[in-house]
């Protein structure tokens, strides 16, 4: 129990004015004489054991109302985490900002973030003082406590919102450790907050919880600045049809579209600057915006000519929240890589070549990765300069003699990619599992295996496969049957198997070689369907769309087109691959709405590489003229869910945090409620000051009774 005026105790002393009157105005017996005497002297006796009793009583009662509002005004209390004093003593107090873009959301004209910081300033000027402060931002890691509460304040007063946040549950982690390093007894975690689900991952639940284990009579006050009913346009993430194309190409673009509050008509609008132009509007598209309705903003727009194209896509007029309301994009258009397709007989490319260079496309489609394919026949490798070409793909080799394999080795070293897809003219001879063509193949061939199997991919994060992730389950492998495939050895050193059929056994395989990459199928892509001795039907199964798709991918991963990225997240390290005749040692790098910067060029790796992406917008990196020199370009955006406004519920807030450990407030006066509720504990003065009027009275009937007059 505490006391948060221990002094009025004093009043208890008071207890003496009852005595001292019990004294004065104590009555004294009457003499009577009577003959009886006997008799007397017994009556004299009862009366007066009745009325010390009386007085007794009244004693009591009057010194009891005068104590118990003494302890009143004392404002005893019940701490809820154990018995503890110094209600107004210094506390350590760490004070976490939400500073995701979503606090810039416009409540009665005043941003989420500024209302937050205006209730930590009052709230550390009501903090006892030597009271230290650890002022944190999801933004950044943990701060260290100021000096005084003045210094405090100015922190606080620099809080910002940034692109790139950590979830609130990691910056608590920072907190409580912290907290444990303070030297005052009391602990007090404040998170200033909008209560979005995007801060508050379910993933960090048992951590968070495991974490505020270690200070289990800390205090953790969630001060909501949220709004309960948002009213808000935004986009989701931005989905491109591509971010390379061929010039003269299509490009498609998407994204949802949200909406909080009523229903509203709102335009969105196109933007886009090409390699020689201003940014430009080209097109717009008016949505009739619904709550909690599946919707999408789609536009279409023709690419020209090569080179970096990059634009954004926006709401168009004024909105509570402005962070959502915009999406960049940036796509380059090229000439195709050049793929040369070495195989025994021009006919058996055909199904490769019309899945990386398709024919006869609807007006307006996009081809996605598309390639400039050259066939040649085997006996033409030995002579061949590949120079100017990306890719090199092998359809059903025979044994090679060494000095091809060894220039097939160079090419990958210096950058070039190898495709193998191995068939019946291959034979586990010297020419294939000798040391020269092993620097190329993944492992030795052992034998043909004859199994009706199928393609049973287990996974879908490498670039290969990353397009059928979003219908997986949906993928028909078992009406592409593989009937025959070679058995390698297992794998071994820096290859790696992409793809295995049902029995187990690998069919595609992964081999780096220098800064170049060998890819390795074990089953040919060349077989007609009429041939009695095929080896499977995935090219030319009942529409063979995933052919089609695992082909294109393997070539444009194979020239590393179309893998590395030009949109990023923001926080993320852009990585821009470099042109093999590229001579540039220093590159420009121009940010949203600064000034061209000079950086170095990561030779060893071959790539510009931008590590502060945290301004959303399209960047420009340029280098060597503008002419004929390097001009390349990548955007950063917003992640969908750091600026989607849906709130947790009291059941998600006690499973992340405890149902008994935390409080929530939304205004001063609850602010200062719970904080007095958790720092002094809950308060008796109201039952306190109940038995003194129920004292009072008592004592007033009492010596009403005992007083009265005889009739």
């Amino acid at each position: 129990m505490t006391f948060v005026t221990p002094s009025l105790l004093l009043g208890a002393l008071l207890v003496a004015v009852p005595v001292v009157l019990h004294l004065i105005m104590r009555q004294r017996p009457k003499r009577v004489r009577f003959p009886a005497m006997q008799f007397l002297h017994q009556r004299h006796e009862a009366n007066r054991r009745r009325l010390r009793l009386r007085h007794l009583l009244l004693l009591l009662l009057r010194c009891a109302a005068i104590a118990l509002l003494a302890m009143a005004l004392a404002r005893p209390s019940i701490q809820g985490a154990g018995m503890r004093g110094g209600g107004e003593g210094p506390v350590a107090a760490a004070f976490i900002f939400d500073t995701s873009p979503r606090m810039e959301y416009q409540h009665h004209n005043v941003a989420r973030l500024e209302a937050a910081k205006e209730l930590a300033l009052w709230l550390a000027a009501q903090l006892p003082s030597e009271s230290q402060v650890a002022v944190l931002e999801a933004a950044s890691g943990a701060s260290a406590y100021s000096v005084d509460l003045a210094a405090a304040r100015q922190q606080i007063r620099r809080v910002a919102t940034s692109p790139v946040v950590r979830p609130l549950p990691d910056v608590m982690a920072d907190a409580v450790q912290r907290l444990t390093e303070a030297e005052q007894p009391r602990k007090e975690i404040y998170v200033f907050t909008d209560l979005a689900r995007g801060s508050w991952p379910r993933s960090a639940a048992d951590r968070l919880r495991a974490d505020l284990e270690r200070l289990p009579s800390a205090q953790v006050y969630l001060i909501d600045v949220g709004v309960e009913e948002p009213v808000n346009f935004g986009l989701g993430d931005l989905r491109l049809s591509a971010q390379r194309l061929a010039a003269d190409g299509t490009l498609q673009l998407s994204a949802d579209l949200y909406r909080s509050g009523e229903v509203e008509d709102r335009p969105v609008e196109l933007f886009v600057r090409g390699p020689a132009s201003e940014l430009e509007k080209r097109g717009q598209n008016v949505y009739t915006w619904q709550p909690d309705a599946a919707q999408q903003a789609e536009f279409s727009v023709r690419l020209p000519s090569d080179g970096t194209y990059q634009g954004h896509i926006r709401v168009a007029g004024e909105d509570s929240m402005a962070a959502d309301n915009v999406r960049y994009f940036t796509v380059h258009v090229e000439p195709p890589p050049k793929v040369l397709i070495a195989a025994a007989d021009p006919d058996d490319a055909v199904y490769l070549t019309e899945a990386i260079a398709p024919r006869d496309l609807p007006e307006g489609a996009s081809a996605g990765f598309v390639a400039d394919v050259e066939v040649i026949r085997f006996e033409a490798l030995a002579g061949r300069d590949f120079s100017e070409t990306a890719v090199v793909c092998l359809l059903d080799p025979p044994p090679l003699a060494a000095p091809v394999w060894q220039r097939l080795g160079d090419f990958a070293e210096q950058g070039g990619g190898v495709g193998i897809f191995l068939g019946r003219r291959a034979v586990p001879v010297e020419e294939m599992n000798g040391p020269v063509p092993q620097e190329l193949l993944p492992g030795e061939l052992k034998r043909q295996w004859r199994e009706d199997t199928h393609l049973a991919p287990d996974a879908y994060q490498h670039p290969v496969l990353a397009k059928f992730q979003p219908f997986a389950t949906e993928v028909p492998w078992k009406s592409f049957p593989v009937y025959k495939y070679w058995q390698l050895d297992e794998p071994a050193g820096a290859a790696t198997v992409l793809l295995r059929y049902a029995t187990g056994h690998p069919a595609l395989l992964e081999k780096p070689l220098g800064e170049g990459r060998v890819l390795t199928m074990t089953t040919p892509i060349s077989d007609p369907a009429f041939r009695a001795d095929r080896w499977n039907l995935l090219p030319t199964g009942f529409e063979p769309w995933p052919y089609v798709i695992l082909a294109s991918e393997t070539v444009a991963y194979l020239a590393d087109s179309g893998q590395t990225p030009l949109n990023y997240a923001a926080g993320e390290a852009a990585r821009l691959p470099l042109p093999r005749d590229n001579q540039a040692e220093m590159f420009l790098l121009t940010r949203p709405a600064s000034e061209p910067v000079r950086q170095t060029i990561d030779l060893a790796q071959r790539a510009v590489i931008v590590r502060a992406t945290d301004v959303l917008g399209n960047y420009r990196v340029q280098a060597g003229g503008m002419v004929s020199g390097l001009d390349l370009g990548f955007s950063v955006n917003l992640p969908e869910d750091t600026t989607r406004l849906d709130r947790l519920e009291k059941a998600d807030l006690d499973a992340m945090l405890g149902e008994d450990r935390y409080s929530i407030a939304r205004n001063r006066d609850q602010v200062d409620r719970e904080v007095n509720v958790g720092r002094v504990g809950t308060e008796l003065f109201p039952y306190l000051i109940l038995l003194v009027a129920a004292a009072l009275l008592a004592e007033h009937v009492v010596a009403n009774r005992f007083y009265k007059s005889a009739p």
